[in-house]
């Protein structure tokens, strides 16, 4: 179908008030549904609003969209203890402005799509200009001050690359994962393919774990746990420069009633306290580390967070999954661990030149801290790596 005439839309605040149609449009893709779209909303996250956007043309449904705005302010600006010039600036800045930013896709999940057509109406050429299009209306409704089209499909990167009007990509955004050979079926087969140094490692970082007890938290003893370990997921949190928008209690509650054994949090006590947690993403073969939090003291004594992505692995080679994802943080830590970068697309625009420099100032100081200080590992022995040779 050709976009010829001018397109109608719809647009809802609140997934109750979203048509059944929205679901058939969606068909497989079970995390854009309604009910589960509607988790964000239903956990009253801070500073978000929300967009469901159904697309018709002649009265035909063609298209749906969701939105995620963002309202920034000074609390989402973590600065030091000895903060620069630098950051005192962007807290004073963010304090007297507050923009708002309209997000095509979801903040707090790598994993999940925000834009869904008909196969049997539109090409993926026409589709995309239904989306920009979409992208545009709501750009303009929602009074945003720019937008992020964050994970972006695969089949729409080459037009935002060179056909999207004012889009610049955002770069180096690396998530680190591990794909795990079939003949593994416990930890002790990862350690065995380890190069001797990378074992040694391995052996004296989980020591530490022997003085913590970990269990999975389920039922009442999680619902008992929750402000410790939205306490832990703060430290975390806090401890980046930019934080775009923040859980809170009732989010880790909601998604483990709506995913059951597709979500599964796991709690690590030192002589009875929580001192971390960790949290996971089940399906279609992927072991997707999501949500952490630690004690950054305990950290320092007993490689918490070392253990705790040790502890995501062991179970995963566990329970037969092919794939474990950990995350877009730490890549160092995680090369380390075997894993290598898979690089994502994200894509932003700004209409105003000064918000535009602000954006670009601030992603330019976020790099600085969070620069990636990291190379390619190979920890395993070259078995594992038939076609590379390497002396580390």
């Amino acid at each position: 179908m050709k976009i010829t005439k001018p397109l109608d839309y719809a647009v809802y605040h609140h997934a109750s008030e979203i048509p059944e149609i929205w679901d058939e449009i969606a068909g497989a893709e079970k995390r854009l549904h309604r009910k589960a779209i509607a988790l964000c909303e239903e956990s009253g996250l801070p500073d978000i609003r929300y967009y469901y956007v159904v697309i018709q043309k002649s009265g035909q449904p063609l298209a749906i969209a969701y939105f995620q705005l963002l309202r920034f302010g000074p609390g989402h600006i973590n600065v030091p203890e000895q903060p620069t010039m630098a950051h005192r600036f962007l807290k004073g800045y963010f304090s007297c402005i507050k923009p708002s930013i309209l997000v095509a896709g979801h903040l707090f999940r790598h994993d999940h799509p925000s834009f869904a057509f008909s196969n049997a109406l539109l090409t993926p050429a026409d589709a995309f200009k239904v989306y920009e299009w979409c992208i545009d209306k709501v750009l303009k409704i929602s009074h945003a001050t720019g937008v992020f089209v964050k994970d972006c499909p695969g089949i729409f990167v080459p037009y935002f690359q060179n056909h999207a009007c004012g889009y610049r990509s955002l770069p180096n955004d690396i998530i680190m994962e591990m794909h795990i050979p079939e003949d593994w079926k416990s930890f002790g087969d990862y350690e065995e393919a380890l190069k001797h140094k990378y074992l040694q490692r391995s052996k004296k970082v989980r020591k530490s774990i022997k003085q913590l007890e970990v269990k999975e938290l389920c039922g009442e003893e999680l619902a008992l746990e929750l402000p410790n370990i939205y306490n832990l997921y703060r430290k975390v949190a806090e401890n980046q420069l930019v934080a775009f928008g923040y859980l809170n209690e009732q989010y880790f509650d909601r998604l483990k009633t709506q995913l059951g054994e597709d979500y599964k949090v796991y709690g690590f006590y030192l002589n009875g306290e929580l001192v971390a947690y960790s949290s996971v993403l089940l399906g279609e073969g992927i072991y997707d580390m999501y949500y952490l939090g630690m004690d950054y003291e305990h950290n320092k004594k007993l490689q918490l967070y070392f253990n705790m992505l040790f502890h995501g692995l062991e179970n995963a080679i566990a329970s037969g999954m092919p794939r474990i994802v950990m995350g877009r943080t730490a890549l160092e830590a995680k090369a380390v661990l075997g894993c290598t970068p898979e690089y994502l697309y994200n894509f932003y625009k700004v209409s105003n030149p000064a918000i535009a420099w602000i954006v670009q100032y601030t992603q330019r100081l976020f790099m600085q801290q969070t620069k990636p200080t990291w190379q390619d590992r190979h920890p395993f022995k070259s078995s594992l790596y038939p076609s590379l040779t390497t002396s580390e």
